[in-house]
């Protein structure tokens, strides 16, 4: 499987569809939603689209997406604080290594320390990247830093 990491200079519609589909899976992964209705989840895109906008990306903050013939399968997104905002990978593309291909991204380039809010399904990927666990939070979510060796 040849995967490219490239650097997402804007957000486009491909990649905000990507985005939104990616929450609602994972929305539906911690309440334990094994579908959604058609209705149900036309409701939860059309929210998400007014949420996530094509100005998102702030200053200093950095998009990479992971691609597989042209076509996104994940995303990383750090902010300019270095506070992991989402890493992502379309299920059926997942455990194949491209979610460390994205992070190995995200380290390579970032400097200082990186931190994020891992749910409960992504603890045991982030101590694999040397996070350490902090604070749980009320919804079983964990505040998770990697300290820089730089």
């Amino acid at each position: 499987m040849d995967v490219n990491i490239k650097l997402i200079d804007s957000l486009d519609d491909k990649v905000i569809n990507f985005m939104i589909e990616q929450y609602i899976e994972l929305h539906n992964a911690i309440n334990n939603i094994e579908n959604l209705d058609q209705k149900t989840y036309n409701r939860i895109y059309r929210a998400m689209q007014k949420i996530i906008s094509k100005d998102d990306v702030g200053e200093g903050d950095i998009l990479y997406g992971a691609y597989l013939d042209n076509k996104i399968v994940g995303y990383a997104y750090i902010g300019s604080d270095n506070y992991l905002r989402d890493l992502f990978v379309k299920k059926e593309y997942r455990n194949k290594g491209i979610g460390t291909l994205l992070m190995n991204e995200i380290v390579k380039n970032v400097e200082g320390n990186i931190s994020v809010t891992a749910s409960p399904m992504s603890i045991d990927f982030y101590k694999k990247h040397d996070f350490l666990e902090g604070e749980v939070n009320a919804n079983n979510t964990v505040e998770m830093e990697r300290i820089s060796v730089r």
